[in-house]
């Protein structure tokens, strides 16, 4: 599915909440960033809406919206009936990053489709997967946030696997024989730590994430605790002791999952 498009140029407004993927979409994807005066009659991508004032913003735009939601933003809907409103009395195309979304979207009556994202350049992922007997694999978190990204179960897991090393980015933590916590780094810092590694495990939702994303475009083998499209599934953790133990298998890259994706998700 590709979003229908009525002018060449390609103009995002993002949320404060945003901006790391609002300014990569200027970036990298060729938008420009909404001006509310030369812009008010455009087509206009408005990349998550978290505050009151990306609701005001919403109201005064008299041109076609492309309305995505990212996650959070879905939830946070619950909090203000006059975001509600604003939603429902909007023309507008919805789209969102994850199926958990779905339901509660469709609930409160938005018209909502499921549409994967990566907000980047994709060519700039090269295959980079090297079968390894020791291999590394990584995941990505927020301090005191661990549990919600499923740390627990790879701080269950980790003594039982000693030859599998797991980074955990974003967080701090205490290091374990074979569990570095890198804390916060820089992006290109983490992406040319990964191109290294043979695999990202996701926890939290079931929405394909950048870091997974990333993991399945460098042709990896990464793990998720929820159901996501070809990805190894692991819910319990003999299952995702099984998958860690199989990446060590893995001689060639995984060329399969990475042609599906790039298929299956857009980059608008």
């Amino acid at each position: 599915m590709e979003i229908p498009s009525s002018q060449s140029e390609k103009i995002v407004y993002y949320s404060r909440a945003m901006e790391v993927f609002g300014e990569r979409m200027i970036s990298e994807m060729g938008y420009k960033q909404y001006n509310s005066q030369t812009d008010l009659n455009k087509k206009v991508f408005f990349q998550g809406l978290y505050f009151n004032e990306d609701y005001e913003v919403l109201k005064r735009h008299r041109g076609e919206k492309i309305i995505y939601f990212n996650g959070s933003d879905a939830k946070r809907l619950l909090m203000s009936l006059s975001w509600m409103k604003t939603l429902l009395s909007t023309k507008a195309t919805f789209l969102c990053q994850s199926t958990w979304n779905l339901p509660l979207l469709r609930a409160i009556g938005i018209k909502v489709k499921h549409y994967p994202i990566f907000f980047g350049n994709l060519k700039k992922l090269k295959v980079s997967y090297k079968q390894s007997d020791k291999p590394h694999m990584f995941m990505t978190s927020h301090t005191g946030r661990d549990k919600e990204y499923g740390i627990d179960k790879v701080l269950r897991v980790a003594p039982q696997v000693p030859d599998i090393t797991f980074h955990i980015f974003g967080s701090e933590g205490e290091n374990l024989d074979n569990v570095i916590y890198h804390g916060w780094i820089e992006e290109k810092e983490m992406d040319k730590q990964i191109r290294t590694f043979q695999g990202a495990i996701k926890g939290g939702s079931n929405g394909v994430s950048e870091t997974l994303a990333k993991s399945i475009m460098m042709g990896q083998y990464p793990i998720s605790y929820k159901k996501i499209d070809g990805v190894w599934y692991a819910p319990t953790d003999e299952e995702f002791m099984k998958f860690l133990n199989k990446v060590k298998k893995m001689k060639e890259p995984n060329l399969v999952l990475r042609d599906k994706y790039l298929n299956y998700y857009k980059s608008i």
